[in-house]
């Protein structure tokens, strides 16, 4: 199973005449974009696909370890799943009712933060990290904690890409097949996250964080 990334889609967000702030009558990204639809941030991501995976290798004990991501994948977007509960409505929060959205920022952003706050990622220690990468403070979010209590570290859908290239850097996979799988044109923009795994963790050192 793969993600494709288009190389331009028009824009498909219905806006209500509340939510309108031009008489163009699309989203706020598509509108930035200036050219009336979807393009990706930089023309290296275009027409790319990614692989939805259901194994990954523990970097710390070298052994594949199976979690699913296109097994659930599969079932969330299911809305007759045969191994769904009867009456549940899979996929109905990730479609949206209607139809009208489809997958959003807001909700994959939002699955993320719930996943990072059973993680014992810190919200203080996340804030830091920010910082120390040049987002400004005003744009840093507190969310508080779940209903379990855990705080919710300021996570988007995107950091889940840094995480995917930073894990490669932690396997010690060679530079250029890792850029196959994550899309990068520049060594370089890729070393960063190599940098990242080589300053921060100690495989044996560290062992106990996993």
């Amino acid at each position: 199973m793969y993600l494709n990334i288009p190389d331009y889609d028009e824009c498909r967000k219905e806006i209500d005449e509340a939510r309108k702030t031009t008489n163009t009558g699309l989203c706020g990204a598509c509108e930035r974009a200036g050219n009336g639809g979807y393009t990706p941030k930089t023309q290296a991501s275009a027409g790319r696909q990614l692989l939805i995976p259901n194994y990954w290798t523990n970097h710390v004990t070298d052994e594949t370890e199976y979690f699913g991501l296109k097994d659930r994948c599969e079932r969330y977007f299911a809305l007759s799943d045969p191994a769904a509960p009867e009456g549940a409505e899979y996929g109905f929060k990730m479609i949206q009712a209607g139809g009208k959205d489809g997958f959003s920022k807001g909700f994959g952003s939002r699955a993320v933060r719930a996943v990072g706050a059973k993680s014992e990622i810190n919200p203080t220690m996340r804030k830091q990290r920010l910082l120390n990468e040049g987002v400004p403070s005003d744009q840093i979010r507190d969310f508080g904690a779940d209903e379990e209590g855990n705080r919710i570290p300021d996570l988007i859908a995107h950091d889940l890409r840094a995480s995917f290239c930073t894990q490669l850097a932690r396997n010690d996979t060679e530079t250029a097949y890792a850029m196959t799988k994550t899309g990068h044109k520049l060594e370089e923009t890729f070393y960063r996250y190599v940098q990242f795994a080589r300053d921060e963790l100690d495989k044996d050192k560290d062992k106990d964080m996993f």
